[in-house]
């Protein structure tokens, strides 16, 4: 399995569970939307990488533009947050917690993005 495979899966199953340890379970009834959003981009994700190891023909190309939304779903919430932290407005409790969770996510994502790219590329040349 390619690197950009790989970090679907670990970021298929963090997303979910960084996003519930945050908010906790009762956001579920509360926020209905910020919770999805992380289960659905997980869910897209760990779909997308099943079909890769299945050697589906347009997998690849599907991992492809599921990391280009996540990863651009992280980056504005990370923007969002580093915003909210400048402006000293809406701060959480661990708020430099999350802040260092969302910019690594970040960086995470955009690897898997990059790589999966690159793998996209080499597919297309062969």
């Amino acid at each position: 399995m390619r690197y950009g495979v790989k970090a679907a899966v670990v970021m298929g199953i963090l997303l979910p569970a960084l996003e519930t340890y945050r908010r906790g379970i009762g956001t579920w009834r509360i926020n209905f939307t910020t919770m999805f959003e992380d289960y659905w981009a997980a869910l897209l994700l760990l779909a997308c990488a099943w079909a890769v190891a299945r050697r589906r023909p347009t997998a690849t190309l599907l991992l492809l533009a599921v990391w280009g939304a996540v990863t651009g779903m992280i980056l504005i919430a990370t923007v969002g947050q580093i915003e909210a932290t400048l402006r000293g407005t809406d701060l959480e409790a661990r708020n430099t917690q999350v802040l260092v969770a969302k910019l690594l996510l970040l960086a995470f994502s955009a690897s898997g993005l990059v790589s999966t790219f690159r793998d996209a590329a080499h597919r297309h040349d062969a």
